[in-house]
């Protein structure tokens, strides 16, 4: 019964409608299969470009961190090497100030010469104002005493001329002259005992006696003595004057000595101290821009080195992950 019942069902034959749907359903089947081969291949062509992407991603990546290894690199050495000038600078530049101090010219022999030559030229003035109030006075003495020299030099003259005129022998005499000249009675001379009064008979002991005429000196001798009296008087204020002028001259001088002495001693202890705070500026400069890694120990140094590596990886690791995210969101 069971093989009757097999062959009938293989005799048996399908409908149209089943025919038809049996053959949509492989028709959809394969399509199916089609689709999904079709995605397997596009899925491993994308596979295959993501994989070429990332190789060239990573390839550029390793040659830009190259690049920026060897500009860190030269970066650095370049630093190194303008901190080891700079450094070699300041060494040589320690002890410039006293160098150049050294090859200034000597302060001290300049303003000494200068002095000098101001002293000359003091003296210089000092014996031409001399000289001309010398001559200023003597002028102002002249004009004081001109009338007094005219009158002692018509005086002179006229002495000199009467005593030609009494050195000459006296005239001859005119006889017409003597003629009309009256002849004159002598003098009756009286003798003092022959007077009565008592005023007139006074004893010679009692008798005073006149005083005899000075002689009267030659008045030019006078003159000429006066004259050098004079001038050795005015010769002696001149020498007075001159004495007072050099004591307040040299008491001038100390005291000019002692004001410059001053000042300049003054003046040096600001220049001083103005060079001490230059060159502590430029030490204080030299020193500030004198990298402080020069100052720290090796093992802070490598630590330091070490820090900013790990901050260059992490950063570079920032940017290659976020440059992926972005391609990846870009394929997608």
């Amino acid at each position: 019964v069971d093989t009757s019942m097999k062959a009938k069902k293989g005799r048996v034959r399908l409908s149209p409608n089943e025919e038809a749907r049996l053959m949509k359903e492989e028709t959809e089947k394969r399509r199916r299969l089609r689709l999904q081969q079709v995605r397997e291949q596009s899925n491993l062509n994308a596979a295959r470009i993501r994989q070429a992407v990332k190789q060239e991603k990573n390839k550029q990546l390793q040659k830009l961190a190259s690049t920026l290894q060897n500009e860190l690199e030269k970066e650095k050495d370049e630093k190194i090497r303008h901190l080891e000038n700079q450094y070699e600078n300041s060494l040589r530049s320690i002890g410039q100030g006293h160098r150049e101090a050294s090859e200034q010219v000597d302060v001290d022999e300049e303003r000494y010469l200068m002095q000098q030559e101001s002293n000359r030229r003091a003296d210089s003035r000092y014996k031409q104002a001399l000289e001309k109030q010398r001559r200023e006075q003597m002028f102002q003495e002249y004009e004081q005493k001109y009338h007094i020299i005219a009158r002692q030099t018509a005086l002179e003259t006229e002495k000199e001329r009467a005593k030609n005129i009494a050195s000459l022998p006296p005239p001859p005499k005119d006889p017409v002259l003597e003629l009309q000249q009256p002849e004159r009675k002598p003098v009756k001379m009286t003798d003092i005992d022959n007077f009565t009064t008592t005023h007139y008979h006074i004893k010679e002991e009692y008798a005073v006696d006149k005083a005899k005429s000075a002689e009267q000196g030659d008045a030019r001798t006078a003159a000429e003595e006066e004259e050098i009296r004079t001038r050795e008087m005015d010769l002696d204020k001149v020498r007075l004057h001159n004495d007072r002028l050099s004591r307040a001259r040299v008491r001038h001088n100390n005291a000019l000595e002692k004001e410059l002495l001053s000042h300049d001693y003054n003046q040096i202890l600001h220049d001083l101290s103005d060079l001490q705070r230059a060159d502590r500026e430029r030490r204080q400069k030299v020193v500030a821009s004198i990298p402080k890694q020069v100052f720290e120990p090796p093992h802070r140094r490598l630590e330091d080195r070490d820090e900013r590596q790990k901050n260059m990886e992490e950063a570079f690791e920032d940017m290659y992950m976020a440059d992926t995210s972005m391609r990846s969101r870009c394929l997608y």
